[in-house]
């Protein structure tokens, strides 16, 4: 990358500047924080991890990085969680349904349809009182159409 020399002196003038001055360490990380974030504008990651060399450890240390590392783990945890119990739980119900009342062909379609935890395990519970797929379906419809 053509920038990587500029980046390089930048991240070598904003050190001397924070030898230089002694500032706390709230506004030590303040510096850091906003010359990588500034960074992640221009360059890929790799591009900036190799620009800031030896400060790379103080600016992944800084609160404000682990603030925004802990956010995107948050956010990302939380997508997987709520995508993965209805995925988990549709897997089973399959897997459960397709034992007891043998193999249907558009089973997976009509679970992947369901998108309510809650409903999939009433459903989970029917499974196991239910005659046959149709049985099963039927009372999954017949809740659609009277939730009461």
């Amino acid at each position: 990358m053509k920038n990587q020399g500029q980046w390089m002196s930048l991240s070598q003038v904003a050190k001397k500047g924070l030898e230089q001055c002694s500032p706390d360490a709230k506004t030590r990380d303040m510096v850091w924080g906003a010359v990588y974030w500034s960074m992640g504008l221009i360059c890929d990651l790799d591009e900036a991890h190799r620009a800031l060399g030896d400060m790379l450890p103080f600016v992944h240390s800084s609160s404000n990085y682990l603030c925004a590392k802990g956010q995107a783990f948050m956010r990302a945890y939380s997508a997987a969680f709520r995508e993965g119990l209805p995925a988990a739980a549709r897997a089973l119900l399959l897997r459960q349904a397709t034992h007891r009342f043998g193999a249907l062909p558009d089973a997976a379609a009509k679970l992947a349809a369901i998108t309510d935890l809650e409903d999939l395990e009433r459903l989970g519970q029917r499974v196991l009182t239910a005659a046959d797929w149709p049985s099963l379906w039927r009372e999954t419809r017949r809740r659609e159409e009277h939730p009461c």
